[in-house]
């Protein structure tokens, strides 16, 4: 073995044992190259080895290796990924709405559920139905200026709730009678 090649297997050694974390790898065999005349010319030694792919997994696309991304990219990226989890929140925002009936739709159903469990006549459906149909929002009103308002206090808004419920509860007394009060 000539100089160049100590060297440049001492200089492979350190590297390997650099690249794998300070483990010294199992010596690997040399084979020593047949001296073969053809046209002249002489092989010398030659040392055998493995490629070595020091990133590992050189299966995957880029070898293993993570391609070079610019900033740009990468805030393209986020920003598609930020449109993405908003679009999902209305998309899920959407579907509980569907779900749920808005407020003059309940306002109608408590109105024929009232109907039915109280054999109520129409132009006390039709008061019932106008009054819910005007609280409620009016609940739901002042619910949103204290949610707007940051207000943590839940005895603040149960205070909204009882207040529209003692409203409608005056507003029913005057409708129904005493037979439905009963």
């Amino acid at each position: 073995m000539n100089m160049f090649q100590k060297l440049s297997r001492w200089a492979a050694d350190k590297s390997d044992i650099f690249v794998r974390g300070g483990v010294a790898r199992e010596e690997e065999p040399v084979y020593e190259a047949e001296q073969v005349q053809a046209d002249g010319y002489e092989t010398s030694d030659t040392v055998r080895r493995e490629m070595m792919d020091p990133f590992g997994d050189g299966d995957r696309k880029y070898g293993g290796r993570q391609p070079y991304r610019s900033r740009a990219d990468i805030e393209a990226e986020a920003m598609q990924k930020a449109a993405e989890r908003q679009y999902a929140q209305q998309q899920e925002q959407y579907a509980q709405q569907q779900e749920q009936p808005d407020i003059y739709e309940q306002a109608e159903m408590e109105a024929d559920r009232l109907q039915r469990v109280l054999d109520l006549e129409d132009w006390q459906v039709f008061y019932v139905d106008s009054t819910l149909k005007h609280d409620f929002p009016a609940m739901m009103a002042e619910y949103e200026q204290l949610r707007n308002a940051k207000v943590g206090n839940t005895s603040m808004y149960q205070d909204v709730r009882d207040k529209w419920l003692d409203q409608i509860d005056a507003t029913y007394k005057r409708i129904f009678t005493e037979e439905h009060w009963a």
